[in-house]
């Protein structure tokens, strides 16, 4: 499991707490995220207790606001230099919590440095890894200290 909390969002005052519950393969199974007084709660079958069919089969989770959830699939897959993978993320949006569907796309480069694309926006950025899988750096957006 993941636990964060964040603070400031673009020069904004900013605060969320999140967790995030995998399986042993690290296959997202539920989050839960809470902002100001709200709470949300995605399960790769739903959101906030409600079944929505374009979340069904999801196994990762992609918080906009972080590349940490990034790790997730990179290390489920296990790519080789030159091998990618396609998915469907349950992408969380802030600061508005909205959840919708996100067709995605990894590719290793080299030992290190994945490719990653949002497939229908065209959106691509190359990630740096560490040994595990996380996010060491993310273009204009991330850079671990």
């Amino acid at each position: 499991s993941v636990r964060m909390r964040i603070n400031g969002l673009q020069g904004a005052p900013f605060r969320s707490k999140i967790w995030i519950m995998n399986s042993s393969h690290a296959r997202h199974r539920r989050t839960r995220l809470y902002h100001k007084k709200h709470l949300v709660r995605v399960r790769n079958t739903g959101c906030n207790a409600m079944e929505m069919q374009q979340f069904f089969g999801c196994k990762d989770i992609d918080l906009g606001i972080t590349p940490s959830t990034n790790m997730l699939p990179i290390r489920r897959f296990n790519l080789d230099t030159g091998e990618s993978k396609d998915l469907t993320a349950v992408w969380v949006r802030f600061p508005d919590l909205s959840v919708s569907p996100l067709a995605q796309r990894y590719t290793c480069i080299d030992t290190g440095t994945y490719l990653y694309q949002s497939i229908h926006s065209g959106y691509q950025a190359r990630i740096i890894v560490d040994a595990d899988g996380a996010v060491i750096e993310y273009p204009d957006a991330w850079k671990r200290l």
